[in-house]
């Protein structure tokens, strides 16, 4: 027999489902599906992809009245929104909702769909909607029903299109509103390690069977032909195969199993197995492709807590905060465009009073260094530090000397300078705080 390697050209195939009326998503029309899976069964593309849809959500939008907006009957605010966006976003590679229109055509609600419910139909009928449907696995117990596709307009913003769609629906009663979904089906930003991700669980899996069935096996143990024929023969053999199997196991290691030969004639042989240590191979298997995951998702290890020794005193946790920001940064702008196009249109304009439609990435606190100490109050070196600002009254006299006092009070009561002039003089010349600059000299004036 000739081996022959079949090379695979593109990661994803589609093709007419006729008796759907569908355009597949892969091969087994399951590929969305087959994504959610791989990665609940692999312990580290799960964290990584945490990781990855929180640094895309940030911590929300800019705007705190459009954060806080509702958008639609349920209670679906914009910052859970922006929350379920960045989620698909991290795993699908793009985003999917509906909305519903009025009279006038403007939005006026906005609800959630599942990503890996939606398909593209082939048939010139439905050629400009998408289809939901939520059994395409053909679940156990369940039926696969083609009377069940919902067939839903694709988005558009165009006020013409809007119109023939609500009118060939029989009007906006009647109308099913639109989906926003991708032009077509689109790959996971970590397809590239798919396999590595099942590996990583197959790993786990091992693992358990391992130390469920003791390991590997030891010994072989042979022993004489049961006597006997028939049912009698059969149980006696079952029940010494059963107590074998219940000295197997985790919790069973090392216990002493006593067989009495029943005749001198009996045999029982004890033959050791040489087993091969597996151990160096699964764990560099295991290091190898969590490796490859990681760096898939271009996450430094100081987010997964890999690597660093001291968390609370080093900076490796924020420098990796600030690159990771900068490299979600293109994702978190594909959904502000999304944001801004979709509540441009919306029925109330006064929903983003600001017309700032930005994500604000995660907050990278970076502790002040001694040598940023003489231009920053204790405050501010406390907060950069994660600790409450202290109330403690400053005693200028001792902060700047019997010398730098009475220059301070000079300053403050020199009669041929201005406000603005004995402030920059007191915070550049005397390193004063500019709010407690402000407060001397105001003082003084009111007491003048």
């Amino acid at each position: 027999m000739k081996a022959t390697i079949v090379k695979k050209d593109k990661r994803l195939e589609n093709k007419v489902i006729k008796t759907e009326g569908i355009l597949s998503y892969d091969e087994d029309n399951l590929y969305p599906q087959r994504i959610i899976n791989i990665v609940a069964n692999s312990g580290i593309a799960k964290s990584c992809l945490r990781i990855y849809q929180k640094f895309i959500c940030g911590i929300g939008a800019v705007d705190p009245d459009f954060y806080k907006a509702i958008i639609n009957t349920d209670g679906l605010t914009v910052d859970k929104f922006i929350r379920y966006l960045a989620n698909q976003k991290g795993m699908f590679n793009g985003v999917a909702f509906h909305i519903n229109r009025d009279a006038n055509l403007n939005i006026t609600e906005i609800n959630t769909v599942r990503y890996d419910d939606i398909r593209i139909p082939t048939d010139e009928e439905h050629k400009d909607k998408l289809v939901i449907y939520d059994n395409w696995e053909r679940k156990k117990g369940r039926p696969f029903k083609k009377i069940d596709f919902q067939y839903i307009d694709k988005y558009t913003s165009d006020k013409e299109i809007i119109a023939e769609q609500i009118a060939a629906a029989g009007g906006v009663e009647n109308w099913k509103g639109q989906l926003f979904y991708p032009e077509e089906y689109t790959i996971a930003e970590f397809d590239a390690v798919l396999e590595d991700m099942i590996t990583d669980g197959a790993l786990k899996g091992f693992r358990l069977r391992s130390v469920e069935s003791n390991f590997m096996a030891s010994h072989i143990l042979v022993t004489g032909a049961t006597e006997g024929e028939g049912a009698e023969k059969e149980q006696e053999q079952q029940e010494f195969k059963d107590t074998l199997e219940s000295f197997q196991g985790s919790e069973n290691t090392a216990k002493i199993l006593v067989i009495e030969k029943e005749r001198d004639e009996d045999v029982f042989e004890i033959h050791k197995v040489e087993i091969q240590n597996f151990d160096g191979i699964l764990e560099h298997t295991k290091n190898d492709v969590k490796d490859t995951i990681i760096e898939s998702f271009l996450i430094t290890k100081p987010l997964l807590l890999r690597g660093t020794n001291s968390i609370g005193e080093s900076n490796e946790i924020e420098n990796a905060k600030e690159f990771y920001n900068d490299i979600t940064k293109d994702d978190r702008l594909m959904i502000e465009e999304i944001l801004k196009e979709i509540f441009e249109q919306w029925h109330d304009q006064n929903i983003c009073p600001s017309k700032d439609y930005s994500i604000s990435p995660i907050i990278v606190n970076k502790a002040i260094t001694v040598d940023y100490f003489p231009f920053v109050t204790k405050n501010e070196i406390r907060k950069s530090i994660d600790l409450e600002e202290s109330d403690e009254k400053i005693n200028l006299f001792n902060l700047l000397g019997q010398a730098g006092f009475q220059q301070m009070i000079s300053i403050i009561t020199n009669p041929s300078l201005d406000f603005e002039q004995k402030l920059q003089t007191l915070v550049i010349g005397l390193g004063i705080d500019n709010e407690l600059a402000t407060k001397l000299i105001s003082t003084k004036q009111l007491l003048a």
